[in-house]
């Protein structure tokens, strides 16, 4: 049956005589293990503390500890060296519970007995946790009675935390660091929102470029910036290289001239173009809202050789839902979805089987038409064209939302 820390913190620790030596204040684990044993205790006695391995106890129970030793054979150990104290270490910690993708607080900790064995099993993060160690347990189950709300178990397992506090804590659970790095974007978007400086700094070190260029993507446009502010200037621009154009230029759009110039030049020029040109359209356009990464083709290629030359831009490209074609001056002819393509003769040209009808906007179209036109037409993209009707970038259904609701 488990129990928790909030049992037997400040219990009484008595000898096998039921003499009373101190009192518990703390118990040490390892900093790694699946699941992680207790080592021992960390007792007060007197004005001293003092050190107790687990085999020296023989039972805990309802008055505290009872160890299996008298207080004369006690051995002078000194508190061990990187280990966990679970008291000092973790309680009040902040820690990521992976599953629920939120930062959390430790309230309490589960434990479980097996044999002569205890083992750290899970912690409380709800509010029987919080009550427990206030000791008001009681009487927050009196009114769950007398009321019939419902408070749920906040309890997770060992194995669902990642701690972030890893300085101030010396926390090392047994999952690593790699767990928050495989979290979806959008998850980690949500926890780091919680996280304070350094701990986001920490985990900034951790995730590789491509990583940190989605999770700015998944994250709310004041933390956006707040991110690339956080990152030293070549790192910054490194995962502006990363990130799809039309987002780069979007957070570049909300810092300062000279911070984006200074960021923009140094970028790999080509990328810093593409990103340029998107932020010369004026706001609440299609150009400022469309992306220069799709798929666009000769018109006069067949299936098999559109599929065969775009295997490299679909692994890249932002828009992908079509691939556009377009005539030898660069002008837009057509659209084919990706259902039609795969379901086409790979020997016909893809212009057989563009769609009849174009849907197109121009590079100053209001945003507020490119929403009517991607919803009319119930569009997954929506291409976009200069004055003389030259292709230059495509609208994904996504940055529409966006548009429609900026706080994601």
């Amino acid at each position: 049956m488990p129990f928790f820390l909030s049992h037997l913190q400040n219990a009484a620790v008595r000898d096998r005589n039921d003499k009373r030596i101190g009192t518990l204040k703390d118990l040490v684990i390892e900093q790694v293990a699946a699941v992680p044993e207790v080592l021992g205790l960390v007792v007060k006695k007197a004005s001293d503390l003092i050190y107790l391995p687990l085999k020296d106890v023989d039972r805990f129970d309802r008055q505290g500890v009872r160890l299996s030793l008298e207080e004369a054979f006690i051995p002078p150990l000194p508190l061990p060296e990187d280990k966990v104290f679970l008291v000092r270490d973790l309680l009040d910690a902040q820690v990521v519970d992976i599953n629920g993708a939120k930062v959390v607080r430790v309230n309490d900790i589960v434990f479980s007995q097996l044999k002569d064995h205890l083992f750290v099993s899970g912690l409380d993060m709800g509010i029987w946790g919080l009550m427990r160690r206030m000791g008001w347990a009681r009487a927050l189950a009196w009114f769950v009675k007398m009321t019939g709300v419902k408070v749920s178990e906040g309890i997770i397992p060992w194995d669902s935390i990642e701690p972030i506090e890893k300085e101030t804590t010396k926390v090392r659970l047994s999952v690593t660091s790699d767990r928050l790095t495989r979290m979806h974007p959008a998850d980690l978007a949500d926890v780091i929102e919680d996280m304070g400086h350094q701990q986001r700094h920490r985990l900034f070190g951790e995730l590789t470029n491509p990583q940190l260029a989605d999770l700015i993507e998944e994250s709310e446009p004041h933390m956006q910036s707040s991110i690339l502010h956080e990152l030293d200037p070549e790192r910054a621009a490194d995962i502006l290289e990363e990130m799809e154009p039309d987002e780069a230029a979007d957070l570049l759009g909300e810092l300062t001239d000279e911070e984006a110039q200074s960021l923009i030049d140094r970028m790999d020029p080509e990328e810093a173009a593409d990103v340029q040109h998107l932020l010369s359209y004026e706001e609440d356009t299609a150009g400022a809202l469309m992306t220069t990464s799709f798929i666009a083709i000769d018109e006069e290629l067949s299936v098999g050789d559109a599929v065969r030359w775009s295997r490299k831009e679909l692994a890249e490209a932002e828009v992908i839902s079509y691939f556009y074609l377009v005539k030898a001056d660069g002008k837009l002819s057509g659209a084919v979805s990706i259902r039609r393509i795969l379901l086409a003769d790979a020997h016909v040209r893809m212009k057989a089987i563009a769609s009849k009808q174009l849907v197109f906007a121009h590079a100053h179209t209001p945003a507020k038409e490119v929403v009517e036109m991607v919803t009319r037409y119930n569009l997954s993209a929506l291409p976009v064209v200069d004055f003389n009707n030259h292709l230059i970038g495509a609208i994904a259904v996504n940055d529409v939302l966006d548009y429609l609701q900026p706080e994601k």
